[in-house]
């Protein structure tokens, strides 16, 4: 088995991961959350234009529909991101990697901030920054987590990690900042999976990806490892959809604190993305019975789209017709931009007006 170990500072968290597919065939009505969706969609691909070249890793993705342009996390590349223009075979890099002036040691996205510019946080320094479509950017605030997963919302952070300055026995999901940086309260209640384990243990078990909605001062958060759906507004809890819990143990010794999945565990949400009226994810599915041959990327990828509404309700489900890592989606719901992810990295774009539920 392969041991997969994260940082957070003094705290190193290690998981143990191996996937194993298996086919749509083996679903059943009862299989949540996909029993939960009653209305199914099935699109096809439009290959964009981009050189396979040009696109190295996966990673999380913004669009910014007025410049037709993507900004994408990269994890292979001496850059940290990548502005993609999807509608011309065009890659501008953006925040190189180093110690150096000029320089990020790794910046992952947070959100958008305007029409021209997004968030990021150097997640070993803690920083966040205002970047601009044009690579220019501004410190904006230092929060005390290690966390890869990190929004702000009127004029607020939220992030799900660990916090120097909160007590290891704290067991609280998720931190509230304000705008200076300044802890304002812990909340959420980690799901009830009845499994003794430390906080930091948690937060390996249930780490995933928040997205925002701040017109309605909402946030969510989708689980990696896990079918778990929390929606919040603010730091109240809206509706929590437990459909899959992790199934895991604590691993220790030689001052490494970690968790291991069992054969049995599904993985989940691989990744999501927000519009003002949906929340879009890429579900996996995945059993981790077998270690495989292939790489992080294809046991990770999916062809299911599950979409719900910001009060967590299932909207539909979206079958495409190739394997996809990231996805984003336009703010009028027409459009869907995917990562796809067999034998090399592309770029693939789906129609979504015909998907009544959407429009």
């Amino acid at each position: 088995m392969k041991l997969i170990r994260m940082t957070f500072n003094r705290i190193i968290i290690a998981g143990i991961v191996s996937v194993l597919l298996y086919s749509c065939s083996n679903e059943s009505p009862n299989d949540f959350p996909l029993g939960n969706f009653t209305k199914i969609h099935n699109v096809k691909s439009k290959l964009l234009n981009i050189d396979p070249f040009k696109l190295t890793s996966s990673g999380s993705m913004i669009m910014f529909e007025d410049e037709e342009c993507l900004i994408k996390e990269e994890s292979k590349s001496s850059y940290s991101l990548s502005k993609i223009y999807y509608n011309k075979d065009s890659v501008v890099h953006l925040a190189t990697i180093g110690n150096g002036p000029n320089e990020f040691l790794r910046l992952i996205l947070m959100n958008k901030k305007s029409r021209t510019s997004f968030l990021a946080i150097e997640v070993l320094k803690q920083k966040i920054y205002d970047i601009s479509l044009d690579g220019k950017y501004t410190f904006k605030n230092k929060i005390d987590i290690f966390s890869n997963s990190v929004v702000s919302m009127n004029q607020r952070f939220y992030g799900q990690g660990v916090s120097s300055n909160i007590k290891i026995t704290d067991s609280k999901w998720f931190t509230a900042f304000d705008s200076t940086g300044t802890i304002i309260n812990q909340f959420g209640d980690f799901p009830n999976d009845k499994i003794s384990s430390s906080t930091p243990n948690k937060h390996m078990a249930y780490q995933g990806k928040m997205i925002i909605n701040e017109r309605l001062n909402r946030f969510a958060f989708t689980s990696y490892n896990c079918a778990v759906l929390e929606v919040f507004e603010s730091d109240s809890l809206i509706i929590a959809r437990h459909d899959k819990l992790p199934q895991y143990f604590e691993v220790s010794g030689n001052n490494v604190i970690g968790v291991s999945f069992s054969p049995e565990n599904i993985r989940g949400y691989m990744d999501s993305y927000s519009t003002d009226k949906f929340i879009y994810t890429l579900y996996s599915g995945k059993s981790t019975k077998d270690l495989t041959n292939r790489n992080f990327d294809d046991v990770s990828s999916s062809k299911i789209i599950l979409v719900y509404d910001w009060d967590g309700n299932p909207i539909c489900r979206i079958n495409t017709d190739i394997d996809l890592r990231n996805i984003c989606v336009n703010n009028d719901n027409t459009s869907l931009i995917g990562l796809a992810c067999e034998k090399d990295y592309a770029l693939c774009q789906f129609d979504l007006t015909n998907i009544r539920e959407l429009q």
